[in-house]
């Protein structure tokens, strides 16, 4: 091989050691940069780790809610249960308490017509006393109205 002029030898070597320069800077830039994100890749992991963490607390939160839930909707089927049970019981008392009302209503609206019944006949008899009593002392009285006419003294 021929050898090399030492004047483009140099020319080479200084281009050649500017262009290592620029590739090692390059190269340490890279690293950096890989550093870099070798830490927002550990952040990330401590991230998604807590982000897991949350996510496990937010299930049991989850479950717990669903637990309550499960409790209230079964105490409001137990209360409303025995709401009802007890309206049922009211009900019951109330219709007895009517039918009672009905039979009293029933007794006093037939009481009330034997009075009335019974007033009627005793007014009926009065009425008819005093008819009689009423004739007998008009017969008394015109014969005495006759006696006195005539002079004659009353006589008891």
């Amino acid at each position: 091989m021929a050898a090399m002029d030492p004047e483009l030898r140099a020319f080479l070597t200084e281009r050649f050691d500017a262009i290592d320069r620029r590739f090692d800077a390059i190269e340490e830039r890279l690293d950096r940069v890989e550093q870099r994100l070798d830490r927002v890749e550990e952040r990330l992991d401590r991230i998604e780790a807590r982000l897991d963490r949350v996510e496990e607390r937010l299930d049991r939160v989850d479950a717990r809610l669903d637990e309550v839930e499960h409790r209230l909707d079964r105490k409001i089927d137990d209360r409303f249960e025995e709401a009802k049970r007890h309206f049922g019981v009211l009900a019951e008392g109330l219709g007895a308490d009517i039918r009672m009302l009905a039979e009293g209503h029933l007794m006093l609206d037939s009481k009330l017509e034997r009075f009335r019944a019974e007033n009627d006949a005793a007014h009926r008899e009065i009425v008819a006393l005093i008819r009689t009593a009423y004739v007998a002392l008009d017969r008394r009285v015109t014969r005495l109205e006759a006696r006195a006419g005539d002079g004659e003294a009353p006589t008891p």
